[in-house]
This record gives C-alpha cells, sequence and structure tokens, in this order.
C-alpha cells in the first residue's frame, strides 16, 4: 500500500520504526490501525561542541586570558582500556609524521610480559605496535572503546573537526580486559612507570567502572589508585561509569 520499509518492531510498547515516503506519511497517519505518526528526529556527532561547552577550545587556541596554547606537550596521557586500532590518524601528530604511542601493554596477551610482571604482551617501540595494529583482533572492523577515548583525550586528526584535547602529547595504552577491576591499578602502575622513565609528568583515564563494592575511596582498589598519585601524577575516571 505504502511505499514503505518496515524496520523494527517493538511490540512490548506497540511502537514500529520504518523508512516512509514524506508524500505518504498524510495517508499513513489516518490508517485506523496507526494511532500516531512522528518523524524521526536528526542526530549529530558532537565532539566538537563538547570542546566548546567544556572551555576546551580557549585552551587550545591561547585565547585571553592565556598568553600561549597547552596542547600536552611534555605530557604523557595513559589510557585503561579496549579496543584499539593502533595506527588511527589521531594518534599521529598533526602533520602525520610522528607516531605519538610509545609503549603498550596489552593484558590480554600472552608471550612478553613487562617487567616486574606476571602476564600480558608489551610493545615497547612504534614498529611493534603499528605491525600489531589492533588490541583485540576480533574488533578490528570497529573503531572501538578505546580508541573513542583515547581519542577524545589526546586525538590529533584535524581532517574533521572532531579532535581531542592533548593534541601533542605522548601516550601509553594498556589494553585492559575489563574482568577484573585488579587490572585496572596494574595497568595504572604500569603507565607511571613508563612516564617516570620518560621523565614526563601523566595523566591517565579510565573509562571502567563496577557495581561491586564500596564506591568511597575505600576499596582495595581505590587504596591502590590514591596511592600511585601525587604532584605530576592524576588519574581521571569518567563521570559516566559507576
Amino acid at each position: 500500500m505504502y511505499d514503505a520499509e518496515l524496520r523494527v518492531r517493538f511490540d512490548e510498547l506497540n511502537i514500529a520504526t520504518a523508512a516512509v515516503p514524506v508524500d505518504a506519511l498524510e495517508s499513513l497517519s489516518e490508517n485506523e490501525k496507526v494511532a500516531m505518526v512522528e518523524i524521526s528526529s536528526p542526530a549529530e556527532f558532537k565532539l566538537d561542541f563538547a570542546r566548546q561547552i567544556s572551555f576546551v577550545d580557549p585552551v587550545l587556541n591561547a585565547q585571553a586570558p592565556l598568553s600561549q596554547s597547552y596542547l600536552g606537550r611534555g605530557i604523557i596521557v595513559g589510557v585503561v582500556d579496549q579496543e584499539l586500532q593502533y595506527a588511527h590518524p589521531a594518534f599521529w601528530n598533526q602533520a602525520h609524521n610522528r607516531f605519538r604511542i610509545k609503549k603498550v601493554w596489552n593484558q590480554q596477551r600472552s608471550g612478553n610480559a613487562p617487567t616486574g610482571y606476571s602476564y600480558g604482551y608489551e610493545y615497547v617501540d612504534s614498529a611493534d605496535i603499528l605491525n600489531a595494529q589492533y588490541d583485540i583482533y576480533e574488533h578490528q572492523a570497529e573503531s572501538g572503546h578505546a580508541t573513542h577515548v583515547m581519542g577524545i583525550a589526546a586525538g590529533a586528526d584535524h581532517s574533521l573537526n572532531y579532535y581531542g584535547v592533548a593534541q601533542e602529547a605522548d601516550l601509553v595504552y594498556v589494553s585492559c580486559p575489563g574482568t577484573s577491576m585488579t587490572n585496572i591499578p596494574e595497568g595504572i602502575r604500569y603507565i607511571f612507570e613508563k612516564a617516570t622513565e620518560m621523565n614526563k609528568p601523566c595523566v591517565v583515564n579510565v573509562s571502567m567502572g563496577g557495581n561491586i563494592g564500596p564506591h568511597d575511596g575505600t576499596s582495595t582498589e581505590s587504596r591502590l589508585i590514591e596511592a600511585m598519585i601525587g604532584p605530576g601524577r592524576l588519574v581521571c575516571g569518567s563521570a559516566g561509569n559507576e
């Protein structure tokens, strides 16, 4: 009757999604079996707008009262996460002639554990990291959660307007399985150790969390993390996780 494509039925709410030509909407709404027709609204990417409302752009662009821009030069940004595309353009410098991921500890692969650790696989130079391509191969067709997170923290690809904050920082990454909270402080410790070796201050982002245990700083994992932070050593946890 209509040149339309039924997409998904949400029977629990008696709602269906469909692709319908605009000129058929009026007649569709008059069908006795249709209670209401609602046109979908556009969905847009917002990372460029997020920089503005969080006052990042003035810091990047040296707007008054700042006398210089702050792009993360001389800093280590560490990320504990999973599903990273190592060679993504965001993780080179803006000119795309310097790869910025310096060390990787993949806790989910065995064979070359870092010194002082009993498991995982460490990549210690750019060639090894780029050759590995991904930390989790079953997700290689996707951008991945860690690519998204590290891109916000430090992405430098200006081919579109969705770049990150610390665009000149060097990067250290820990691929964490997410099956045990213990892996997180271990990953943070590894990143801080690498920053110490490079004699640079460091901030680590963890966009992971869990519901089990206290959420007041008294858990073993929280106390381990608290003991590691201090001057030149910071840890950020995403507000959207538990």
